[in-house]
């Protein structure tokens, strides 16, 4: 781009901004509703997917994968003996993804499957209204306890 570019304090409704084109390498101008509903489709993926499940017996569930995250909802009417967690597979997850489960009752026995990739710091039980958060490290093949 080689001309200065003007300064304005009001947008018109068939103003456009200037943005950068990698693929094109070069500056393209876009109307300012195309990128409104752009930024809107983006802030609408950042929201953890809520994953609900309400055993009343032993269990091994499978987290549903999200590019975000997943927020896992265990809502057990009595206390569970044995519970098991099964994070999506390392080939799916995306590096920052996160996992937060919370639980209404107590788990004695409980465990977290990486599914091929390293987990680090998970709980062994889980307190009536407990709660964790795992994050993963794409790098290290890894995921996390974070809270």
């Amino acid at each position: 781009m080689n001309k200065r570019l003007n300064i304005t304090d009001r947008i018109g409704p068939n103003d456009s901004v200037v943005l950068w084109s990698a693929n094109n390498q070069d500056y393209r101008g876009l109307a300012i509703d195309v990128l409104k509903e752009v930024i809107k489709d983006k802030s609408n993926q950042s929201a953890l997917l809520i994953q609900h499940f309400n055993p009343n017996a032993d269990f091994t569930l499978n987290i549903e994968n999200h590019e975000v995250g997943t927020y896992l909802i265990l809502n057990p009417s009595v206390s569970i003996t044995t519970g098991s967690i099964k994070l999506p597979e390392r080939y799916v997850v995306t590096d920052g993804q996160v996992v937060l489960v919370t639980c209404s009752q107590q788990v004695n026995n409980f465990s977290v499957d990486g599914n091929n990739a390293l987990v680090i710091g998970a709980p062994n039980a889980l307190a009536a209204n407990g709660f964790f958060k795992l994050k993963y490290d794409k790098l290290s093949n890894t995921w996390y306890r974070v809270g």
